[in-house]
């Protein structure tokens, strides 16, 4: 069965579970009213996911069990949101349906231990430390949290940006590689506005690295809090020429710094190489004409004529 035809027929269980219960105490005409609607919405949620239309199918699913509280749409909310890559929220919507459906409900859901094992591995806890409360935690442009947090944040496993935002402070943001199912310890110590300036270091060569003031902060792009001051910045990367520059920071300032690297010149192309073999060549031009003018003489004079011997 697809997964599409599991989600559809989940609602059809529970429906036939609940006729086959003692008949209950007959519902007044607001609970009739509620049970219609929230029929009508989980309708409608599942056309909307036959459609794809997934946001759209998870909304109606949450206005039908406001209405109904049927345990059967924890796992439609669940599934729907896997296909939306919220991996988070479809496992604590998966493992609230696990718990709360009665046994014959679950019986009908094929695979349900393996499906909360696969979206666990899906899912990576980030342990936030910050000692600045009211700071905004913002992960892939989503407020998931404001400090002090209850405890570790759920999210999607794999590369993200975790970024971190409090008034009269400098934001925080760090690139992270999550894995899966694994836990993350994640410092953030924020910069005050009043006393630090802030500088923001990038570079035409990914993987190059910063040194400020001689101590290194890392990789390009990469980012420091800094008492205002003058700082050298040297930024250097295997096969490219290093370059040092200096930047003066402000209190409350920010400065992005953008520095371009040059390739490495091979040997040949340098001036000062030309210049070292044209020495050398001179060199030995001067040399060798001292040479052969010492060795090339007319031949000697002597008393005795050729062919004539005198005693």
């Amino acid at each position: 069965m697809t997964l599409l035809g599991t989600l559809l027929l989940l609602p059809t269980v529970a429906v036939a579970q609940q006729r086959s219960r003692p008949p209950a105490a007959p519902l007044d005409g607001d609970e009739l009213r509620r049970a219609a609607s929230a029929a009508e919405s989980k309708k409608r949620g599942d056309e909307l996911l036959s459609a794809k239309r997934f946001e759209e199918a998870l909304a109606e699913y949450e206005q039908s069990y406001r209405l109904s509280a049927n345990p059967a749409l924890h796992y439609n909310r669940g599934r729907v949101l896997q296909f939306l890559a919220r991996y988070p929220e479809a496992l604590k919507a998966i493992q609230r349906f696990d718990a709360d459906a009665p046994p014959e409900l679950k019986a009908r859901v094929p695979g349900l231990p393996g499906l909360i094992e696969d979206l666990r591995r899906l899912v990576s806890t980030v342990d936030v430390r910050c000692a600045v409360p009211g700071a905004r935690i913002v992960v892939e442009k989503r407020v998931l949290a404001t400090t002090p947090l209850d405890g570790p944040l759920v999210v999607n496993a794999g590369a993200v940006v975790i970024e971190v935002f409090a008034e009269g402070y400098f934001p925080f943001h760090r690139a992270l590689t999550l894995p899966g199912g694994g836990t993350t310890t994640l410092d953030v110590r924020l910069a005050s506005r009043d006393t630090m300036g802030y500088l923001v270091v990038t570079s035409t060569v990914a993987g190059a690295r910063v040194k400020v003031g001689g101590k290194s902060i890392g990789t390009v792009p990469t980012e420091v809090a800094l008492p205002k001051g003058g700082y050298p910045v040297l930024v250097e990367h295997e096969g490219y020429e290093p370059l040092t520059t200096q930047v003066v920071l402000a209190s409350g300032e920010r400065r992005d710094l953008s520095i371009p690297l040059q390739k490495t010149r091979p040997l040949v192309s340098r001036w000062w190489f030309w210049a070292s073999i044209g020495a050398i060549a001179v060199t030995t031009a001067v040399v060798t004409g001292v040479v052969i003018s010492r060795t090339e003489r007319d031949p000697p004079t002597g008393d005795f004529s050729p062919g004539q011997i005198r005693f």
